[in-house]
């Protein structure tokens, strides 16, 4: 990304991230979001935002979505009926992120950066 990307160029990454930190908040064998952060600032960029996104109880319903409503091997009566169990999860998963806000499992991490 820094060797195509013109320089003042912004860089908008996003990586799935399921698990526990071990190590936290020193864990940078996986993209955590300080590991992600060290990858970017190691190749030479200025980090202009970083942030963990989803909580446990959001994971829990990506869980059974992937589990039991996948849409790589479910049939479609299944994945119609399953968007409407998932929406309703969702909705109650968000209430309860939003209210304890955890920092040790998360869905995803976000890191804006500019060369």
């Amino acid at each position: 990304m820094h060797r195509i990307l013109k320089v003042g160029g912004v860089v908008i990454a996003t990586v799935p991230f399921m698990a526990p930190e071990h190590a936290d908040p020193y864990d940078f064998q996986r993209y955590t979001t300080n590991g992600f952060e060290f990858l970017f600032k190691q190749n030479g960029f200025k980090i202009i935002k970083s942030e963990k996104y989803g909580g446990p109880c959001t994971v829990f319903v990506d869980c059974i979505k992937f589990s039991y409503f996948s849409p790589y091997t479910s049939n479609k009566l299944r994945l119609k009926w399953g968007s409407r169990i998932l929406r309703r999860l969702y909705s109650v998963a968000n209430f309860f992120d939003k209210s304890k806000k955890n920092t040790n499992i998360y869905g995803n991490v976000l890191v804006v950066a500019q060369k």
